[in-house]
């Protein structure tokens, strides 16, 4: 994630369970040569709204 201050790499079930509540953060994903521009909800990121965090 460039926006959190660590510099650790995250497997996308970690970096996606991790920022359950930070939604608008940005990541890069590594394609096998290099980072690119990635996404949570590419990543497997559902949001849900109202109901305190928990689904339907």
């Amino acid at each position: 994630c460039i926006d959190c201050d660590s510099l650790a790499m995250y497997c996308l079930t970690c970096i996606v369970e991790s920022h359950q509540h930070l939604s608008l953060h940005q990541i890069k994903t590594w394609n096998g040569r290099y980072f690119e521009d990635g996404s949570l909800a590419n990543a497997g990121l559902v949001l849900h709204l109202g109901h305190a965090f928990t689904s339907c």
